[in-house]
This record gives structure tokens, sequence and C-alpha cells, in this order.
């Protein structure tokens, strides 16, 4: 049962996460695809709650070999099963992909497990490796040093900037709303342009409020996205990367 469970690939692991495609769940319950897209465009906030929803496309748009698809995680596809109706499909569908699941996670930790150092020779060798990154990793830090003290004296503060700024510091020949749209194509801003809040936890982003006068004359205030000094470094690494 867990080698089939295995080979029916109902989770797939990428960079060590593990996900479900939505191909995958309306084959296995019995909805027609469409459907599937639809519920979960419907309540597409929600599910952005828990985790950036990645949309996958492969053909050419408007022929009969384009395919469209969602991957959901664990807790999007747990919350997209509350969605839906329980039927003989679904409920034996739920209980094989809760086994897959708990089957992937426990070969990821095997795997994790097994690169451990299991002899005194081996424990040697992985600490000189650790010990000549830490060493490229201080290096690292050198060479950053000057792009930190151009950043603070750029900006004049050390503690945020907007988006607009950060186009001018990096200086890559990408302007402020193109910058807005790479980051939203990479799951990290939402389409309103305030950021997942996992890159908020992580002390890239802050929102502020924000003061700004209409035409009329009139003062509204609304919600700005600002940068920290570490969001800098981490845009910039997308726009290399």
């Amino acid at each position: 049962m867990q080698l089939d469970l295995l080979n029916q690939n109902l989770v797939e692991e990428k960079n060590g996460e593990l996900f479900v495609s939505s191909l995958n769940i309306a084959s296995n319950v019995g909805y027609e695809h469409r459907v599937i897209i639809q519920l979960i465009n419907s309540y597409k906030r929600d599910f952005e709650e828990l985790a950036p929803l990645h949309f996958k496309c492969i053909g050419t748009n408007g022929t009969s070999n384009y395919r469209t698809w969602y991957e959901l995680d664990e807790n999007q596809v747990t919350f997209l099963f509350t969605l839906m109706k329980n039927n003989q499909h679904t409920v034996k569908f739920k209980l094989n992909l809760t086994k897959a699941f708990s089957m992937m996670k426990k070969m990821i930790q095997e795997k994790n497990d097994f690169n451990l150092p299991k002899t005194f020779s081996e424990a040697l060798l992985l600490a000189s490796k650790q010990a000549e990154q830490i060493e490229k990793q201080n290096q690292l830090l050198l060479e950053q040093k000057p792009k930190v003290e151009f950043f603070e004296a750029v900006t004049g503060s050390k503690d945020t900037v907007d988006i607009a700024t950060v186009a001018k510091i990096l200086n890559k020949k990408v302007g402020r709303n193109r910058l807005f749209e790479i980051l939203r194509e990479n799951n990290i801003l939402m389409s309103n342009n305030m950021p997942y809040q996992k890159y908020v936890d992580s002390g890239y982003f802050r929102v502020i409020e924000s003061k700004y006068t209409k035409p009329d004359g009139s003062v509204n205030v609304g919600l700005k996205t600002v940068v920290f000094q570490k969001g800098v470094s981490f845009i910039n690494k997308v726009l290399e990367s």
C-alpha cells in the first residue's frame, strides 16, 4: 500500500516542500478540473492567507495544448477539502492523501538523517566543511559592508525606504512599477502590493499608514509597503536570480 501511494505521485516534493496539483485532486475526487479551479479562485484570498498560491501553465494560451493548474501545500489542500462535499471518492482520496503526506515527510526526514555523520572521520570532514562555509560567509560580509554603508548614506536612514527608492538604490534599470510587478510575479507581494505575512515576519517588509493629497486638496490615509535594509538585499537577490 505504501509503495502504491508513492507510485501514484499524489504528493510531489520540490526543494524540500510538498505540493499536490489541482489536476491530481480533480482526477481523484470525480470533479471536473475547471470546478476545482473556480473553487480556489472564489476563495483565493483565503488560500493566500495560508501560503502563496502557485499557479502553473504549459502550452500556448488559446490552443488545445494549453493547461493551467494550481500547486497546493498541505494546509491549502486541507482547506480546499472543507469547501467540498464528502462523497465516496473524496473520503477515500483524503485518507490516501493524508497517508501520502505522512510518508513523504518521513522519507525527507530519513534522507536528512542519512546525511548526518556516523563516524569520527565523517564528523571531522563535516566540521571542516562548516568552517570553510563560515569563512566564506565572513568574507561575504566584508564584501557587503561597503554596500550597507552606501545604503545608509543614500537613504539617510537605518529604518525603511519605499519601493521607488529601492529601485533607485539597486540601479538595475528596473523602475518602481516594474519592481512591484516582479515582486508580485514571485509571490512576494499580493495583488494589492501588500507583502505576504511570511516576508513581513522575515524582516524584509513593513506596512505603514501613509497620507496622500488628492487633486481636490483633500487628505487621505492609505497603506504603503516599505522595505527594511535586510529587504533591500533580499530584493537584490530576487532581481539577480
